[in-house]
């Protein structure tokens, strides 16, 4: 349809109609962009919480050694018999 000689109404609307399409598309971009920045936050606080998780495996190692080494009993030699 040859836009040029259509009524003013009809010209309006498909004006309209491409500015709602603009409109959509650019919510939608939008959209696109939170969920993709929600998506790398996400990966990085896994990362955190990986890291998190071995740091407290390192510390609660150590203060088991710790532990198991303050809690052994020194081994007692009987002194040597008089002669």
């Amino acid at each position: 349809m040859n836009t040029r000689f259509a009524p003013p109404k009809m010209r309006k609307r498909q004006h309209q109609a491409g500015m709602a399409t603009i409109v959509v598309i650019v919510i939608l971009s939008i959209l696109l962009i939170f969920a993709m920045g929600n998506a790398r936050t996400l990966d990085y606080l896994g990362r955190d919480l990986r890291l998190l998780e071995q740091q407290h495996k390192h510390r609660i190692a150590a203060q088991m050694a710790q532990t198991v080494n303050t809690n052994q009993t020194p081994s007692v030699q009987a002194p040597p018999a008089a002669r």
